[in-house]
């Protein structure tokens, strides 16, 4: 194991730590060559530069439906939420705390 060679002990707890991690992860981890050599997307690139667009172009607007960053940022969150279908346990955890905090 390379982590056994090295000295320094920074770099040593660097090294198992990144081990440690791949191994914890081999399952979710990408790889981007073989997604590259498919044809396929490996970036989210295009995805992050439509919703700077659209949240530039909205919150630019003097109209309005001109949206505030701080809504728009809270607006995102929520539609990931929606998305990632982690939404109802996020909202579980979220509702009790606001009902103590205004009730």
């Amino acid at each position: 194991m390379l982590s056994t060679k090295i000295e320094d002990g920074k770099l040593k707890d660097r090294a198992v730590r990144l081990k440690n991690y791949i191994e914890n992860n081999t399952e979710i981890l990408v790889n981007y060559e073989e997604r590259k050599s498919k044809n396929l997307p490996f970036t989210s690139q295009v995805a992050e530069s439509t919703v700077e667009n659209l949240v530039n172009s909205r919150c630019r607007q003097t109209k309005k439906m001109q949206w505030l960053r701080e809504g728009t940022h809270a607006l995102l969150h929520v539609k990931c939420a929606h998305y990632c279908n982690s939404f109802n346990k996020i909202w579980e955890y979220v509702m009790p705390k606001l009902t103590q905090k205004y009730a």
